[in-house]
């Protein structure tokens, strides 16, 4: 089975990267492979079976993420994140 690579960079709204984002790539049938950003945000995933459709998130607390998909036909470049630093909501008396 022919299989590529997938790689890219997690930054946050200023652009520095994010490191220890746990990367989600899950294929059609719900298989999930999984990576984590170095200290750059850099991340990639290896042997991924091409001619299929796949989704991309990170997940870090703290931050959200937008999801992506991902057709898969050889190997993959900047496949780049911002994220977004979440609000905690504060009760007030």
């Amino acid at each position: 089975m022919a299989s590529a690579s997938v790689s890219g960079r997690v930054t946050n709204t200023k652009g520095v990267g994010i490191s220890g984002a746990t990367m989600v790539l899950k294929d059609p049938d719900g298989n999930t492979m999984t990576s984590l950003t170095d200290v750059t945000g850099s991340y990639r995933f290896d042997n991924v079976v091409i001619d299929k459709t796949y989704s991309l998130v990170p997940q870090l607390k703290g931050y959200s993420f937008t999801q992506q998909a991902l057709v898969v036909n050889g190997s993959i470049e900047s496949v780049n994140f911002v994220g977004t630093p979440t609000t905690r909501s504060r009760s007030r008396s």
